[in-house]
């Protein structure tokens, strides 16, 4: 009877406490996560939806969440590391994965998520109805400004682990060289009049030189995104200027974050661009608008990802006005970006090897503006 009595007791102590000291236990947690996403918000409306919203929010805010996930994620990652090194001695390919995010070479990190891994390996290649439609759809746009006298590309990053595939686990191995992206730039080079840009080859010669991604980081380095934008100069005909990149030290790692791990200290450049042209840039809701004293009277709109970020203080020298965007406001803000692109000289539009989906598949960039602009 004392027994059952004391895990009563003890049943009640676990349940209630944390509830009954929420604000003061909220209050001493300093521990931060890294989800890429907002917390669930209150259920404002109460329907069928209501009970299970509410266990979104609630399981937002428990008391010593973020401490839980973090002594979970830093045991798991302990373990996955053991494992690691276990199989590493023993020579047999394999590879570990922890919340999206693939442990490579050294102190490399490699993004799993959004069939990344497939782009990598090569399974997905795209078929030839798939190509016919990006291509298709491509030129509609890429017709409509030519037709207003402007340039119009389509810029395609590399995912990471294309440059650096040195640096991936042997556990994943690529299925064939020429892969998804490949396939695709191949068909727009023969088959399209379209100005398509993958700057992998460049990236794969850059580095060489210089550390063109972070190593746990999705993104390029500012060494990358000089790269990438000095193909885009060589693909519109623009002239390139002169460039120094000076090495620095920075901590970016999401990635790092994604494991609840510290970040360590990588490499990154200052990079100064055509120094005798100034410019500013102001920033407001996932926009960029650059100035610059450059005489010539050009203006661009580019619309893309986090990877353009990287692209701003190069690109834009060689335009008095620019605007950079992330791709999703588009349909958002229609008006605003109408005003902008109607303005422009050259249009972009932008994606990360992963995401090529947002501007090519069904629903996407391209389809949103052939909505918005009336084009068939």
């Amino acid at each position: 009877m004392k027994k059952k009595l004391a895990v009563t007791i003890i049943f009640i102590v676990v349940l209630v406490f944390p509830m009954a000291f929420w604000p003061l236990l909220n209050y001493v947690e300093n521990v931060e996560i890294y989800e890429n996403r907002a917390p669930a918000p209150y259920p404002n409306t109460f329907d069928n939806e209501y009970f299970s919203k509410f266990d979104k929010y609630f399981l937002d805010r428990v008391p010593l969440r973020n401490t839980s996930i973090k002594i979970y994620t830093d045991t798991q990652r302990m373990f996955n590391k053991a494992y690691d090194k276990l199989l590493s001695a023993l020579n047999i390919d394999h590879y570990i994965e922890q919340n999206f995010v693939v442990f490579g070479k050294g102190e490399w990190l490699f993004y799993s998520n959004d069939n990344s891994l497939d782009y990598f390996r090569g399974t997905n290649l795209p078929d030839e109805s798939e190509l016919q439609r990006y291509a298709e759809r491509a030129r509609i746009v890429s017709d409509y400004f030519k037709s207003q006298g402007k340039d119009f590309v389509i810029m395609i990053m590399p995912n990471k682990e294309q440059i650096y595939t040195e640096y991936m686990p042997t556990g994943i191995k690529a299925h064939t060289q020429n892969k998804r992206m490949d396939v695709i730039n191949d068909y727009f080079a023969e088959k399209s009049n379209v100005k398509f840009l993958y700057p992998k080859q460049a990236l794969l010669n850059a580095k060489q030189q210089y550390q063109v991604y972070y190593k746990q980081d999705t993104h390029w380095s500012k060494a990358g995104g000089y790269t990438g934008t000095m193909e885009l100069l060589d693909e519109l005909g623009i002239a390139r200027g002169e460039a120094t990149l000076t090495p620095t030290e920075l901590y970016r790692a999401d990635l790092a974050k994604m494991l609840l791990q510290s970040p360590i200290k990588d490499v990154d450049y200052d990079c100064v661009y055509r120094a005798e042209i100034k410019h500013s840039v102001s920033f407001y809701d996932e926009v960029h608008m650059c100035k610059t004293d450059n005489p010539n009277g050009r203006k661009m709109v580019l619309l893309g990802d986090s990877f353009r970020e990287n692209m701003i203080d190069v690109l834009c020298k060689e335009f008095s006005e620019s605007l950079f965007a992330h791709r999703n406001r588009f349909g958002e803000s229609y008006n605003y970006f109408n005003e902008a692109i109607s303005a422009a000289d050259l249009v972009v539009f932008q994606a990360v090897e992963r995401y090529e989906g947002q501007i090519f598949a069904a629903g996407g960039l391209l389809d949103k503006f052939i909505d918005l602009y009336n084009l068939q």
